[in-house]
């Protein structure tokens, strides 16, 4: 099992350059390169968020869509 916390871990907002859907992957080296092998991996994922306001964390919000 690998825990993986998104509020304490360097996740960069997306640039909107497009790279990743032209070129290839994210110009952005942070941690979801080594984030994005372990979801390769794995055989099922569980996403556990606190609320806040009726939504998840900005962080979690950040990795879902800009990454993924």
């Amino acid at each position: 099992m690998t825990a993986f916390d998104a509020v304490q871990t360097e996740i960069a907002p997306c640039l909107g350059c497009s790279a990743c859907g032209m070129d290839g992957p994210c110009v952005q080296k942070d941690s979801m390169v080594q984030l994005q092998k372990e979801i390769l991996k794995a055989d099922m994922m569980v996403w556990v968020a606190s609320l806040y306001y009726f939504g998840m964390s900005a962080q979690l919000k950040n990795l879902l869509r800009q990454k993924l």
